[in-house]
């Protein structure tokens, strides 16, 4: 079992395929369960706005040194509230901020199909592969 503090610890953990990952980070816990707690009719929808969204993100970022802009910020609020509107804000919120970090789409969708939560209480989720 990994255990990991950070967003990017998850991702190396995603990536190194851990069979299981024990998430020891109170925000991204609630981050990880408010993404498993889509249905997938949502999820579908709020993914194409959202993939947008980080994609111009990460153009963005890397072409402005990380600086940003108004515009970027502005297209990524944009597509974050579209999302919202299906799947509420608190959901889109982490779905941007991982996938932000996880280097797209790809990512987030690894999380929903690879992996499922095996327990989860306060403090103590631990994410396992299917």
């Amino acid at each position: 079992m990994i255990e990991v503090k950070t967003k990017q610890e998850l991702k190396n953990a995603i990536l190194s395929g851990a069979d299981e990952i024990k998430v020891d980070n109170p925000e991204l816990e609630r981050a990880l369960l408010r993404i498993f707690a889509i249905k997938q009719y949502a999820w579908s929808a709020a993914i194409v706005l959202v993939g947008g969204g980080i994609s111009a993100a990460i153009v963005i970022f890397a072409a402005s040194a990380g600086a940003g802009s108004p515009v970027s910020t502005g297209l990524v609020m944009s597509t974050a509230g579209g999302a919202a509107t299906i799947v509420g804000l608190p959901a889109a919120t982490a779905m941007i901020s991982l996938g932000i970090v996880m280097g797209g789409v790809a990512g987030l969708k690894t999380i929903r199909e690879k992996y499922q939560v095996k327990s989860k209480e306060k403090g103590n989720l631990v994410l396992c592969k299917k």
